[in-house]
């Protein structure tokens, strides 16, 4: 019986060694999951601050982006139409007097701004429907 008892005993002794091993590991797995679900709250936190960020930013590069077309569309606008009227002027003056070879010279000159105008005029419309920035010519 005594050795059945000291058996027991140490039998009884190295199950709760065991135990208390066991317990001590599981304890610290749950103590490193909470320590890991804490820096991934963190990070997931940094992750959405970066994206709100980076939201932030890119309404702030289309507000000014949307600003510089509108500011080029309308000079070019201004500029067309003062091509046009000029071009204008210049074509009146030529055909009431054909034969001035200066009048004809400045018909000429409009003719070319005219055309240059409205080709900037087109690209800056056309950089708003491809949604590109237009070239600063």
């Amino acid at each position: 019986k005594q050795q059945t008892g000291d058996n027991w005993q140490a039998t009884r002794r190295e199950l709760e060694g065991e135990w208390s091993d066991f317990r001590r590991s599981v304890s610290n797995a749950h103590s490193r999951l909470i320590a890991w679900d804490e820096t991934r709250e963190q990070r997931f936190n940094a992750h959405l601050d970066e994206a709100d960020a980076a939201l932030r930013r890119s309404a702030a590069d289309d507000a000014a982006v949307a600003a510089d077309v509108r500011i080029r569309i309308s000079e070019a606008r201004d500029d067309l139409k003062t091509k046009a009227a000029q071009a204008r002027r210049s074509y009146d003056a030529w055909r009431k007097e054909r034969a001035d070879e200066r009048l004809l010279r400045n018909l000429d000159d409009s003719e070319l701004e005219l055309d240059e105008a409205f080709d900037r005029y087109s690209v800056a419309l056309d950089s708003v429907q491809r949604g590109a920035r237009p070239r600063a010519d």
